[in-house]
């Protein structure tokens, strides 16, 4: 494995007294051979995937820590699998959260340019205070992006960004920022999700 054989027992121990450097030698082998498979087996960004890797290194901590591991035979095959699992539950997470966003979006949007569409009163109510807590920033670059279609440069030019990139930055933060809300107050409404 490249390393010298590992002593599990002597590396819990340290991690019991507070020692965490002990994990620094998983980091400084396995860490670009993880981060590397991620971003070019899995379109995982740089920084995504060194953020993934550290979760795998607690994970695998936490584990040691609470007796579910003793050992491991093949460190690298096992930071690897942590990755890639954590990896496809934080696209599992997004894809949820886009479809949530997608029927906010389509509550508030359509029902302010299609007057023939039906939609639920309690979840339209939610929508529309949680439109209002966003920005005039906020408001404008979701409406060019999801009603006018825009793309990012566009958006950029349009309201005066730093580049399509920032767009797409300040956009995603609009986005989950409006969702945080309107979850949040559809947590506090007793409404039945079986839409």
């Amino acid at each position: 494995m490249g390393m010298k054989k590992i002593e599990w027992g002597s590396i819990i121990n340290d991690l019991r007294k507070g020692h965490n450097e002990v994990l620094r030698i998983f980091f400084e082998e396995y860490s670009q051979y993880c981060m590397r498979r991620l971003t070019r087996e899995n379109q995982c960004t740089q920084e995504d995937a060194q953020d993934i890797f550290v979760e795998a290194i607690m994970s695998l901590r936490e584990k040691l820590l609470e007796g579910k591991l003793d050992r491991v035979m093949n460190v690298k095959s096992y930071l690897y699998k942590s990755c890639y699992h954590m990896l496809m539950e934080r696209i599992r997470k997004k894809k949820r959260e886009d479809s949530q966003l997608d029927d906010i979006v389509k509550f508030y949007y359509e029902s302010q340019y299609h007057e023939s569409v039906n939609f639920d009163p309690a979840l339209m109510k939610i929508t529309l205070s949680a439109w209002d807590y966003l920005t005039e920033k906020c408001k404008d670059i979701l409406h060019f992006f999801y009603v006018d279609k825009l793309r990012m440069g566009e958006i950029s030019e349009l309201m005066g960004l730093a580049s399509a990139d920032v767009a797409k930055t300040t956009k995603s933060r609009c986005y989950k920022a409006l969702l945080e809300k309107a979850m949040e107050l559809k947590s506090l409404e007793t409404i039945p999700d079986d839409r």
